[in-house]
């Protein structure tokens, strides 16, 4: 049973809770040699996402928006 970041959520297909790939929005440095999401500066370091951000179960690889994957059942 989760009790942190993926508090309630399972995969709705599998039941898979050990973890999800959700595309979330961060700040980054961004130069023509690629990325920095350490840079000194960056206005967070925090990444966010919500209900409907997209989410897939590495395990079964069901695809759908995080809030369908929100545990309702007691999987």
């Amino acid at each position: 049973m989760n009790t942190n970041c993926l508090e309630g959520m399972a995969c709705p297909k599998c039941g898979q809770t050990e973890s999800l790939h959700i595309a979330v929005t961060s700040w980054v440095k961004m130069t023509d040699d690629g990325t920095d999401g350490m840079a000194d500066g960056l206005p967070s370091y925090d990444t966010e996402w919500d209900g409907n951000s997209p989410c897939q179960c590495p395990k079964c690889d069901h695809f759908g928006l995080a809030h369908e994957f929100f545990n309702r059942e007691g999987v």
